[in-house]
């Protein structure tokens, strides 16, 4: 089942690190978007300019965001990370530079909001794990 990981935010810490995820029925979701595959240990000096570039290229085009960011993984390991950055808006992008259109397809997808700083990420990636296997997801 492919996962999404919505709505990153640096809000205080909080006891638990991920909201009750969900399992919800997506439809198509167009986005601007930027691949990137990149080690584990990039993911900070990566991932701002990538979303400063998308800004740029939406403001270049007059387009506005209909939707809070999210990476849409096609694939994770241990020190590798291959995902899209995306962001919801309201018409489709023209390809510019990385940024590209992307259209999340219509799913069935796992769904949870982590809040807290970047260094638990990991810790939150875990409880979602662990979720996912006790309510018989893959």
């Amino acid at each position: 089942m492919p996962r999404c990981q919505r709505a990153i935010s640096n809000l205080p810490s909080y006891h638990q690190y991920i909201d009750s995820p969900s399992i919800l029925e997506t439809r198509p979701e167009t986005t601007a978007a930027i691949r990137l595959t990149i080690a584990r240990s990039r993911m900070l000096t990566e991932t701002g300019p990538a979303r400063a570039e998308i800004l740029a290229a939406l403001k270049s085009q007059g387009l506005k965001l209909s939707g809070p960011w999210f990476m849409h993984l096609l694939s994770i390991d241990r020190d590798l990370f291959d995902f899209y950055l995306c962001v919801p808006v309201t018409e489709r992008v023209l390809s510019t530079g990385r940024v590209e259109a992307h259209v999340l397809p219509a799913m069935r997808a796992a769904q949870a909001i982590y809040r807290g700083p970047y260094d638990n990420l990991a810790d939150a990636w875990r409880e979602f794990d662990a979720w996912m296997r006790a309510n018989g997801h893959q």
